[in-house]
């Protein structure tokens, strides 16, 4: 068995069970980006495997922080930092996409210029959402003093939302999977006029057309994490027809999973509605599938002039 399949079958496992974050933290797999630990493809099944499962915890607001503190120059500041998140004190980057992910369980906050605050001296307002599983806070430094200041690329604030664009289209990814397999699975056992659902042509092609979008989802996602591993000049294209297909598509495909599990995927019981939920949030954090068409659409009318 490849590692990152078994990295999945156990993070698939461990998913399932109550306190994901809680494992997460112990297994080291909420700082998998750390220098010298591993890449983004590492993390990108952590993150898919946290959508499959509709976890809860900072798992997207960590991986900001880490890109950010490793974007910095270093400094026994950024040192001290990167060594509190290891050891799984919760990071927050404040100031993307106009909000702050998962600040609201963060012990510090770092912005997009480099300033490091203790999250207790930060005014920092959560955000209602639908999505229960995610936290979204907007963050207020202005009265509040920085505990460092570390010197950081003035392009990170573009970097840190192009990837938190990939992070949450892989989670995305493994909400669409979750409705797929669930869906595939109901569709075995409920029974109407004595048959399986599932033997319904209409039930098989819509099951097949959730298939095919996941399908290619994938493939998308997979050239992204490949173009960001490989330093690639174009990664933010390729990040950017990840976002704006994949979240679609996530979307799509829970609201056809909610479909085929007839009246009861609209019950609270379910727990369709939870990844429908969370799949509409993925598709419009970090940009909606439109503006990222639109400046795809951009790049490649300029290419071709």
């Amino acid at each position: 068995m490849d590692v990152r399949d078994e990295l999945r079958e156990v993070v698939r496992s461990a998913f399932a069970k109550a306190d994901p974050w809680g494992t997460a933290v112990a297994s080291g797999w909420h700082a998998l980006t750390l220098p010298g630990e591993a890449t983004i493809s590492e993390a990108a099944i952590v993150l898919e495997e946290a959508g499959r499962a509709c976890a809860s915890g900072p798992f997207l607001g960590m991986l900001l922080a880490v890109e950010a503190l490793t974007s910095a120059e270093p400094s026994a500041e950024r040192d001290a930092a990167l060594r509190e998140i290891a050891d799984g004190t919760a990071y927050a980057v404040a100031g993307l996409d106009e909000y702050a992910i998962d600040a609201t369980a963060a012990a510090k906050v770092i912005t997009p210029d480099g300033e490091i605050f203790d999250a207790a001296r930060v005014r920092i307002t959560g955000v209602p959402l639908l999505d229960e599983s995610r936290a979204l806070a907007t963050v207020d430094t202005t009265k509040a003093t920085p505990e460092a200041r570390l010197v950081v690329p003035p392009e990170l604030a573009a970097r840190l939302n192009s990837l938190g664009a990939l992070a949450v289209s892989i989670d995305a990814l493994g909400v669409a999977g979750a409705m797929l397999d669930a869906t595939v699975a109901y569709a075995k056992v409920r029974t109407q006029f004595n048959r399986p659902i599932g033997s319904f042509q209409a039930v098989k092609h819509t099951c097949a057309d959730m298939l095919v979008q996941c399908t290619l989802a994938r493939e998308l996602i997979t050239a992204a994490v490949e173009s960001v591993v490989g330093e690639e000049p174009d990664a933010a294209t390729a990040i950017s027809m990840a976002k704006s297909y994949a979240t679609d598509a996530a979307v799509a495909v829970c609201g056809s999973a909610m479909q085929l599990h007839g009246g009861i995927g609209y019950t609270w019981e379910s727990g369709v509605h939870r990844y429908l939920k969370r799949a509409m949030a993925d598709r419009e954090l970090f940009g909606s599938p439109a503006e990222h068409r639109r400046g795809l659409a951009a790049r490649y009318q300029a290419v071709s002039m």
